[in-house]
């Protein structure tokens, strides 16, 4: 096809595929060099974009230039998560970029379900949960559960040790683990549930006592059947009207990782502030 042709896209697709991406067609037309009114003329039919127009357009949208040719927008490809932002944001919905991971792990996510059915594997084996229980019995029961002792613990000699640790704990017991480089203003991690793969990812951008953090945050929210995009996942003091499956998910993170009989014992031993010198 010539380079000035105009291409015979399906408006509502190309609508469909901008509402998925979570841009406005100003920020799209500024990311491509064409004028608005020119990119919202081909989500309703008055103009059809040159070849090179769509070849920029889909790449900025992060879809196959084929996509735009369907009869009629596809089923959404943005697993159905719930957005948990810090206490008296005003954001409200995940950005752009978070959409397209959270799109891509989706689709992760169904490939591995279906090997796993197709293996005949029985579903996860993870405990249902309600926020209204005690977070650190459930703290108690995952670490008993993931097989990790203090000892365990006491073997790994740093940061990254205990990562890789907590990992393969986690994906020995059939969750499905992600470490994705989001960036600091995107969200620090997200779950999506499902029987045959649970799936957690943690933002790369964050060090790794976060991203650990960030692991049992998610996994609380598989436990509670909360899939959850979440823009904050470390500890910090509860504001009043705050998310009460946050809150939950902040305190079973912190007591599986620090269960508070290992954390007072530490705190005991000799040379540490406030503890004892004999």
């Amino acid at each position: 096809m010539p380079k000035g042709s105009d291409v015979p896209v399906t408006p509502t697709v190309v609508k469909w595929a901008l509402d998925e991406s979570g841009f406005t067609p100003k920020a799209v037309a500024q990311a491509i060099d064409v004028p608005y009114e020119t990119v919202r003329a081909w989500t309703t039919g008055e103009l059809r974009p040159k070849v090179t127009e769509l070849r920029a357009f889909a790449q900025w949208l992060n879809r196959p230039l084929a996509t735009f040719l369907l009869p009629a927008p596809p089923p959404s490809s943005l697993p159905a998560v719930q957005f948990r932002s810090v206490p008296r944001s005003d954001r409200r919905a995940p950005y752009p970029g978070e959409r397209l991971r959270l799109r891509e792990a989706a689709r992760l996510q169904t490939v591995l379900s279906w090997i796993n059915r197709e293996l005949q594997r029985s579903a996860v084996a993870l405990p249902r949960l309600k926020i209204t229980g005690d977070p650190k019995a459930a703290a108690a029961a995952t670490r008993i559960r993931l097989g990790v002792t203090s000892e365990v613990q006491q073997s790994w000699r740093s940061p990254s040790a205990a990562l890789e640790g907590w990992r393969s704990a986690l994906e020995d017991s059939g969750v499905f683990v992600l470490m994705l480089p989001l960036g600091e203003e995107l969200c620090r991690g997200f779950s999506l549930w499902e029987e045959y793969a649970p799936l957690i990812a943690a933002n790369t951008a964050w060090n790794i006592e976060a991203r650990i953090f960030t692991l049992f945050h998610e996994y609380g929210h598989l436990l509670t059947r909360t899939s959850s995009a979440c823009a904050e996942a470390s500890a910090r003091r509860t504001v009043a009207n705050d998310d009460p499956a946050e809150r939950w998910c902040e305190q079973f993170a912190s007591a599986v990782i620090i269960p508070a009989a290992d954390l007072k014992r530490y705190l005991n031993r000799p040379g540490i502030a406030g503890g004892s010198n004999g």
